[in-house]
């Protein structure tokens, strides 16, 4: 199944009853290589042309029944080479324009794991940084989990 068909993968939890909560997320790596190819692997920047069809999927995403967005911008997430990931350097106009395509669809939920410097400031979402901007502008909730340089840990909601 491609990520573009997340309404046929968002019906079938509802096939089969749980004990517990069951929700998806749009992931922020597979969208971008989803969307960039090779050139998200790489951590190309992205071009307006793949943050419209960025924040087109993340529309359909919210729309179609999932409960938000993640990203990670921490050097621990690698993948299967071990290489950063294909969202460790993604800018700022791709993050904005995919909370402005959850924002089209009126839900959805922003997730960031980050070990730089947009990690929380104040009991607001991200204080000043690229997540508060898009959740103050564009989307409803925030959630940030920070692991900043010295080994402690913060977290905002």
């Amino acid at each position: 199944m491609e990520l573009g068909e997340l309404p046929g993968i968002s019906r079938q939890p509802r096939k089969r009853r749980f004990d517990v909560d069951v929700g998806s997320q749009l992931p922020h790596a597979a969208l971008r290589v989803y969307v960039m190819g090779q050139r998200g692997v790489d951590r190309e920047p992205a071009t307006e042309a793949d943050i419209n069809a960025m924040a087109a999927i993340a529309k359909r995403a919210m729309e179609a029944g999932a409960i938000g967005f993640g990203t990670s911008r921490t050097l621990n997430h690698r993948s299967s080479d071990g290489s950063p990931i294909a969202t460790l350097t993604a800018g700022e106009d791709e993050l904005t324009g995919i909370a402005l395509g959850m924002a089209a669809a009126g839900k959805g939920v922003l997730q960031v794991v980050s070990d730089f410097n947009d990690r929380p400031r104040s009991s607001q979402c991200c204080g000043g940084s690229w997540p508060s901007r898009a959740v103050r502008c564009r989307s409803r909730y925030c959630r940030v989990r920070a692991a900043p340089r010295n080994g402690a840990s913060c977290s905002s909601s």
